[in-house]
């Protein structure tokens, strides 16, 4: 969550942050990962965020986390 606001808050000026300048920061994602943190992240003026189911393969395999697949998220 840090992430998310810490990039939709980038472009925000200097005399402070409002609920607008997130809003508009946000409005700004369109398919955005935040580096590979979550899914793809699409917010649009005016309507709600749409629901988007997403997963990594994630297994544990001699007492250590590997990922079969890397870190490609899968969507529906």
């Amino acid at each position: 969550m840090g992430t998310a606001l810490e990039r939709a808050l980038q472009s925000a000026p200097d005399q402070g942050v409002t609920s607008l300048n997130l809003l508009e920061g946000l409005w700004t994602f369109k398919g955005e990962t935040l580096g590979g943190l979550t899914n793809p992240l699409t917010f649009t003026k005016g309507q709600n965020a749409p629901r988007n189911p997403c997963w990594w393969t994630l297994i544990i395999q001699n007492r250590k986390f590997n990922a079969p697949r890397g870190m490609n998220v899968r969507c529906t």
